[in-house]
Formats: C-alpha cells, sequence, structure tokens
C-alpha cells in the first residue's frame, strides 16, 4: 500500500480490532516496510503486527522468496487489503492461496479495463507486432481472480469492473461498503448553503 495513512489503513486496523474483539486470535504482517509497527499498535496489546524485511521491492521476488516468508506464518486466513488491483505479483496471491486454507482480498480500487489491444512494427515496420504486451497485462488481470476465495469490494463500482473486464466470478465477489461514524459526521444544510454560495454552486 501506499507510504501515507489514510483510508486503507484505518479500514484495515479497524477490521483487525473487530475480528479481535470477536475472540480471533488476529495478527498484521508487513512485508518490506514496519508502517502498521511504527504506529505502536502492537503495544497496546489489541494487534500483533510482525514485520518481514524485504531487501528490494516486492514485486521483485520470485514465487521461491514468497513460499519461505509465508511458510513461517501460522494461520487460517489470510486477510489481503490491496491498495491497487495489480498490486505484488499473481504468484504472491497464488501462494497466499495454497498455504492458508482460506484467501480473502479486499479491493479498494477500481483497476480500469485495459485500453483496446494495439501493437507496433518491428525491423523498421517491415514486421508486424502481435501486442504481447496486452496479452500479457490482461493474463496478469485474469490469474489475479483465479486465487482468492472471496474478494471483498468497497463499492459496486469496483465489483463491477473486476466482473465484468477482469473475468471474475460474480460467485466470489461480495460488495462491503466503506461505514460512516454518524456519530462524528452528521449533514449540516446550513452549512451546505453557505458553502454553495460562497462557490456560486
Amino acid at each position: 500500500s501506499s507510504a501515507l495513512w489514510g483510508g486503507m489503513e484505518v479500514h484495515t486496523v479497524e477490521l483487525a480490532r473487530m475480528l479481535d474483539s470477536m475472540g480471533h486470535d488476529v495478527s498484521l504482517i508487513e512485508v518490506s516496510r514496519n508502517f502498521y509497527g511504527q504506529r505502536c499498535l502492537d503495544q497496546s496489546g489489541e494487534i500483533n503486527v510482525t514485520y518481514l524485511p524485504a531487501a528490494q521491492p516486492l514485486s521483485k521476488h520470485n514465487l521461491f522468496w514468497y513460499f519461505r516468508i509465508f511458510r513461517k506464518l501460522k494461520g487460517d486466513v489470510l486477510i489481503f487489503p490491496k491498495g491497487s488491483f495489480l498490486e505484488f505479483t499473481w504468484y504472491f496471491e497464488l501462494v497466499a492461496r495454497l498455504l492458508f486454507s482460506r484467501y480473502i482480498t479486499i479491493e479498494h480500487q477500481a483497476f480500469q479495463p485495459l485500453p483496446p489491444k494495439h501493437s507496433g512494427r518491428h525491423l523498421k515496420g517491415l514486421l508486424p507486432g502481435v501486442g504481447l504486451w496486452w496479452y500479457k497485462a490482461k493474463l496478469d488481470c485474469f490469474l489475479r481472480s483465479l486465487w482468492p476465495h472471496s474478494v471483498i469490494c468497497v463499492s459496486d463500482a469496483v465489483a463491477k469492473v473486476l466482473i465484468d473486464h477482469h473475468r471474475f466470478s460474480p460467485r466470489k465477489v461480495t460488495t462491503v461498503v466503506n461505514g460512516i461514524d454518524s456519530n462524528k459526521f452528521k449533514p449540516c444544510s446550513d452549512y451546505c448553503a453557505s458553502f454553495r454560495n460562497r462557490w456560486g454552486i
């Protein structure tokens, strides 16, 4: 995920706390950056944060590296909150599927459909290209649809893109919209009116 503390990180911590309150043994696993741990979330004893250092970006690691890392983890269910659809690699998701009894992803952002396939020409225009980049990208998206047991989307728009354009099975995709704390956020008609007047809306 990003290097900033934002909506996905808040969502992840609240989910971990909720599962912990229900009696589950919950751990947050961080690979290559000690982000949640630096915020001292584990010092309260609520959530255990495990930091797994990585010498290079996660997209550079191979299948066997992921196996070595994740075989050390003890757990039945892996929930992967994804800041972007193509986060990490498809073989990370394959390893998650193989090593855990349940692998669940939470999709926070819609990955837009691929652009129409086009190809250039090679050898000074003599040889037409076949658009291998497009097929590679299409395969990468499709493989990510195979490994999760369940996919939770934060909006119907995210779910629609995954199903319509990336071949995700509708049976495994569920929408659970982000909640709003109505004790903190309440509509104020006077403020809305003054804001519209100020901006000429």
